[in-house]
């Protein structure tokens, strides 16, 4: 698909709240490379254009990381240190403007990371919650009642795990709209869509005072399936994995007071069968040592 052409910032803003749907595929950390890359060909093919700076800022908007409500970047130089002033009045400014819930969170968000008034900081974190809140419904009923492609269902899952993980998290460091928040991580973790399951169980876990014994009904089920789905291929990365979801499932029997499974034996399996499989590519890497030794 092609990257859509404008001859002014108020043609894409029009065209990406009309065509949202374009540009939700999320990149691993909540990063919008397709809407990041429209505005980084808008200052490319107009470099004296006025707009060409505020394209520019846009671009680091939606091509940055907000993982666990945080900002995640390999760059060497922190996202906050690039939001200064200017971006910062311009992010309020976009906020006021923008009308689809996909542009308000992430301005929001950005700027409840980057200012440091407490007052200023939890306005916009309230902010980004209601839009998160509502882009979570948005997207839900997308997907849903669209078909998807084969291609574009990772990065549209990671969205729903992401859009769950950042509600919350600032829904409790907030004290708001928990609730709310809750029920769409409970939602999510209901769905077989949910490439993160473990995480999300995770925060779930962390956060437990806010949750029901009753919420977590057959979450231990699927903490036993996936886990050994994820072990079949004998593969030793994933076999390591599969023990998280072992420890969530015994973490969860003792939150319930209900164990299903005997997850002390199963660990103990489990850790044998990785240690098997860590000893098999050892003797592996031991012969190709030794071939190579001879060549």
């Amino acid at each position: 698909m092609k990257l859509f052409q404008a001859k002014t910032l108020q043609e894409i803003y029009d065209y990406a709240e009309a065509n949202t749907s374009e540009f939700y595929n999320c990149f691993q950390q909540f990063q919008f490379g397709r809407l990041a890359a429209t505005f980084q060909k808008f200052a490319y093919e107009n470099p004296k254009n006025k707009e060409a700076t505020k394209a520019k800022w846009e671009e680091l908007f939606f091509d940055l990381g907000i993982l666990y409500d945080d900002f995640f970047s390999m760059d060497t130089v922190p996202a906050h240190l690039k939001i200064k002033a200017p971006q910062q009045a311009f992010l309020k400014e976009r906020i006021q403007q923008a009308q689809h819930p996909f542009f308000i969170s992430r301005y929001a968000h950005i700027l409840h990371l980057c200012i440091n008034t407490k007052e200023e900081k939890e306005k916009y974190g309230k902010i980004a919650i209601d839009a998160y809140l509502d882009f979570y419904d948005i997207f839900a009923s997308y997907y849903q009642q669209n078909p998807i492609k084969k291609e574009e269902k990772p990065f549209l899952i990671e969205l729903f795990d992401h859009l769950t993980i950042n509600t919350f998290l600032l829904a409790v460091k907030l004290n708001y709209k928990i609730e709310k928040a809750k029920n769409n991580l409970l939602f999510t973790l209901r769905q077989e869509r949910c490439l993160e399951w473990e995480i999300l169980l995770r925060f779930a876990l962390k956060h437990k005072k806010y949750f029901d014994q009753l919420d977590f009904i057959g979450f231990q089920k699927q903490c036993f399936k996936i886990g050994y789905r994820i072990m079949e291929p004998r593969d030793f990365q994933y076999s390591g994995v599969a023990l998280d979801y072992f420890e969530k499932g015994k973490e969860l029997a003792a939150f319930t007071g209900r164990n299903i499974y005997d997850w002390d034996k199963i660990i103990e399996e489990a850790k044998l069968y990785l240690a098997n499989i860590i000893a098999h590519y050892d003797r592996i890497y031991e012969h190709i040592r030794k071939d190579e030794e001879k060549k």
